[in-house]
């Protein structure tokens, strides 16, 4: 398993919301604050490191800054 430093996370972090936010229509912010939301302490709160459920974040997406309609091209 790979250990990132605090600065690799937010500077990846910052990236993907960046492209979550392009994607989405959305405020760069307020993606962040989304999934800064999502985020869970570590187990019992002593065991290993904050997480984020993918499943509820990305139904959180959804549900708040749904995706743009795609045309099919046909």
């Amino acid at each position: 398993m790979r250990i990132l430093s605090a600065r690799a996370r937010d500077v990846r972090h910052d990236r993907v919301s960046g492209r979550i936010a392009a994607a989405r229509g959305a405020d760069v912010a307020a993606v962040q604050d989304l999934i800064g939301g999502q985020v869970r302490g570590p187990l019992l709160g002593l065991y290993g490191l904050p997480r984020v459920n993918v499943l509820e974040t990305n139904l959180a997406l959804d549900a708040t800054f749904p995706l743009p309609a795609q045309s099919t091209g046909n």
